[in-house]
């Protein structure tokens, strides 16, 4: 027992000779720091941050509660370059607005100390930011276009998706009138419209970029011009091949039957006039009972101004029991659009001509003569009025047919006028 005793008090003696030590280590390590007096730290720069720029970056910071602070300085490449900045305190909390100009392009981290009037410090608060320059610049490319197409006057740009540094890119180009125009595209647009377009005029675009959120400046690309060649069709018959059925709520329904397989609008530029059954292409039909009026409309492919309009009735070359007969028009309208509505309404559709088919020896329905059957073969054509617009969309709207049918049938159509192309490279 007495030699347990012993061994705990011997413990005990060293445990407090040894703190004795550690303490005057403290003390002496502490004393240093207050050899010439007491050090005074001064507020630091607070919420730190960085904006970058061209060949410049932007500072701010934050001074909360310290009165004494009245500079700053700050510190980069290693402390090579410096700058000092004087700090007016208010009561409150104030910011502190920096902008370092002509810096090299490259990466930085900055350093900054305030200072009060006495010359004490804070303790270092530091940054990084990027300086943007000529080689960033070269790097940055022009949104790409992916087509061009041409429409009523209007010049339309179709474009692949955008940088996601990109903010915009703008198009400058020539009207019909010769004025300079622009246009803005944004980053999620996908196509871009150039209206009164002057055919086979040059444009040209820049696309800007923002390489950071919190970047202060915005760069630009070189601009990129673009030739458009383009040719003009005058007073030619429009071709059937860019022809396109549009089928819209409110149509006359399609004749469906068993012996009316290929029965279908595109029928109506099939550039067949023989054939007894809608499978051989030589006519379209719409359904029984529809009654009148009823219309169809379908899709030019190019925006024409339009001279005339062509019909070819059913039967004129081996059916000839149904011309000026049956469901062949009598009485009908052509309409003509750029944008039709989408609920098939008559909301954007111009009217372009009244037709009333032409018999020549005017004899009741169900006779005809020799007369008839050649004037009918030539197709009867009637004149759209020079004061129409230019349309891409036809929609022939019949209100009569010459056995006062329920149905409509027709061979073939026709459209005659000029219009404006994009010739492909």
């Amino acid at each position: 027992m007495k030699r347990t005793n012993y061994i705990i008090y011997c413990l005990l003696i060293g445990v407090c000779i040894s703190s004795f030590f550690a303490c005057r280590k403290q003390d002496d390590t502490y004393k240093q720091f207050l050899e010439g007096g007491e050090i005074v730290y001064v507020q630091r720069a607070d919420s730190l941050k960085a904006y970058p720029g061209k060949n410049r970056v932007k500072l701010s910071w934050t001074i909360l509660s310290d009165p004494d602070v009245r500079s700053a300085r700050i510190f980069w490449n290693g402390g090579a370059d410096s700058a000092e900045v004087a700090i007016n305190r208010t009561m409150g909390t104030d910011t502190v607005y920096v902008v370092l100009d002509n810096l090299p392009e490259g990466a930085y981290t900055f350093d900054v100390y305030t200072y009060d009037d006495a010359g004490n410090s804070s303790i270092k608060a530091d940054v990084f930011a990027q300086a943007y320059g000529d080689n960033y610049v070269a790097s940055l490319l022009n949104r790409a276009i992916e087509q061009i197409g041409y429409n009523n006057g209007k010049l339309e740009l179709a474009w692949y998706g955008a940088d996601n540094q990109a903010i915009g890119t703008e198009v400058s180009y020539t009207d019909a009138e010769g004025v300079q125009r622009k246009v803005e595209v944004l980053p999620g647009d996908s196509v871009a419209v150039l209206a009164d377009y002057k055919p086979n005029s040059p444009f040209e675009y820049v696309t800007y970029y923002l390489p950071d959120t919190m970047a202060i400046d915005t760069f630009v690309t070189d601009a990129s011009v673009v030739e458009v060649s383009m040719q003009h069709h005058e007073n030619i018959d429009l071709d059937k091949s860019l022809f396109a059925p549009l089928y819209l709520p409110g149509d006359a329904p399609i004749w469906v039957t068993s012996s009316s397989e290929g029965n279908d609008l595109s029928n109506l530029w099939s550039g067949i006039f023989h054939g007894t059954r809608a499978a051989s292409r030589a006519w379209y039909r719409t359904a029984d009972g529809t009654g009148m009026p009823q219309h169809f409309q379908f899709d030019l492919g190019v925006s024409a101004k339009l001279n005339n309009f062509k019909l070819l009735q059913r039967g004129v070359f081996d059916q000839q029991s149904l011309v000026y007969a049956n469901a062949n028009p009598r009485r009908w309208e052509v309409w003509g659009s750029n944008e039709p509505a989408e609920d098939g309404s008559y909301d954007g559709w111009v009217k372009l001509a009244d037709c009333e088919s032409y018999k020549p020896s005017g004899t009741p329905v169900g006779q005809r003569t020799a007369e008839d059957i050649e004037y009918a073969q030539a197709g009867e054509t009637f004149v759209i009025p020079d004061d129409k617009p230019a349309v891409r969309y036809i929609r022939l709207k019949v209100l009569e047919t010459w056995g006062n049918t329920t149905a409509v049938f027709i061979s073939e159509v026709w459209l005659n006028g000029s219009y404006w192309t994009i010739v492909q490279e």
